[in-house]
């Protein structure tokens, strides 16, 4: 299984005895059937394993995720987890590691007479009350994630009717990439089995809230949090940091939210972000930061990605961001409230993009604050602008 560009699960099956191949040389595939990989006159391209996960709920076959070379020797540059390897070795080459972590949120739902989708419960946050099919196959979810060797860190129903969420503990962003890309096909396998469906479309219903992807993210350098000051809400470096994702967070928002679809969910209420913005325990902010005391927690939360993002390009769009910040100083303070932000009107200049057509506008402007991603970015806006 691999990702393409656009974060499209792709997927083929081979005999066990092969498994090896995989690993060692790689399997050729047809590059130019998957949009942005290859040319027609160029096509092969090589699909290498770099991950496998399997437990006794994995439905029958072990998923082996795996990367896209251009040949045998040589990293393919769209390939989207080399493009997030790039930028995580300029936080190493500054003695930084990267740790993230994801909530990724979902519906259970039914089809209505073959066509219209409709939650299968009634039930809101937390609700010891919910579905017994909706706990059932989120509790079936989890117990696969955690045979598969993936840690979660609790899940429960949230607010819309049918909805629900699973947060996973902080890791290599990599690591987390994968871990949220087997959650979903697992999820849908699962309630499929289970006679539902699971969808991760970020605003299925106009009258619920959309699905969100919410990413906590911090630095670590010496095995230290390097976000953690005692005596502010964050380290310098922490701020830094943030400035520089809240500084370019209208050409970051196509990376957030990729599809037309996630801009029906970045409207008012139902807390999803719409103003460029941060604030202490604020869900109403594009940017949360938790207000927990101790080191190792110290983090922000970036409100704005979806459940429709391909997770690798999400991660080294936001440390591409956080990089800028970090070099030139960039301080946040300005973007602070610690107001509902839906209470108030603000200028057009701290709203964040209302479309994707207009997302696209701005990382056209704002390429040189992306570069360490390569070519991709051309591969990128071609596939958004079909």
């Amino acid at each position: 299984m691999f990702v393409d560009l656009s974060g499209r699960l792709r997927s083929f099956y081979i005999p066990k005895d092969m498994k090896d191949e995989l690993y060692n040389d790689g399997i050729e595939i047809d590059g130019y059937s998957i949009n942005g990989y290859a040319h027609i006159d160029e096509s092969d391209v090589i699909v290498k394993g770099l991950k496998e996960y399997y437990g006794p709920n994995t439905l029958d076959n072990m998923i082996v995720f795996s990367r896209i070379l251009k040949d045998k020797s040589k990293h393919h540059p769209c390939d989207p987890i080399y493009v997030l390897e790039r930028i995580l070795e300029k936080y190493r080459h500054l003695g930084l590691e990267v740790r993230v972590g994801v909530e990724p949120e979902f519906y259970i739902v039914r089809s209505i007479e073959g066509h219209d989708l409709k939650p299968i419960d009634n039930a809101s946050y937390m609700c010891a009350s919910e579905s017994r099919l909706v706990y059932k196959i989120r509790m079936k979810v989890a117990e696969t994630l955690q045979d598969m060797g993936i840690s979660i860190e609790k899940h429960h129903h949230e607010v819309g009717p049918g909805q629900c969420e699973i947060n996973f503990r902080h890791s290599d962003p990599i690591e987390t990439a994968m871990n949220f890309l087997i959650l979903k096909i697992i999820t849908k396998r699962i309630a499929i089995n289970m006679g539902a469906m699971a969808t991760f479309m970020p605003k299925p219903f106009s009258e619920y809230p959309g699905n969100g992807l919410h990413v906590h993210i911090s630095l670590w350098k010496s095995d230290e949090n390097a976000f953690y000051n005692s005596e502010n809400v964050l380290s310098d470096l922490g701020l830094y940091f943030m400035g520089g994702v809240l500084e370019y967070a209208k050409p970051l928002t196509v990376f957030l939210a990729q599809t037309i679809n996630s801009y029906r969910r970045l409207r008012p209420e139902f807390e999803a972000p719409v103003v460029i913005s941060w604030g202490l325990s604020n869900r109403s902010t594009m940017i949360r930061i938790p207000e927990i005391a101790s080191p190792e927690k110290r983090r922000i939360e970036i409100r704005t990605p979806d459940t429709a993002v391909n997770p690798f390009i999400a991660f080294a769009a936001i440390l591409c961001a956080g990089l800028e910040g970090i070099n030139k100083k960039i301080d946040p303070w300005e973007y602070k409230t610690d107001e509902n932000i839906y209470a108030h009107k603000f200028s057009k200049d701290r709203l964040l993009p209302s479309s994707l057509e207009e997302s696209l506008e701005f990382l056209e402007d704002h390429r040189d604050v992306f570069s360490y991603m390569g070519e991709f970015i051309d591969k990128f806006i071609e596939i958004k602008m079909e």
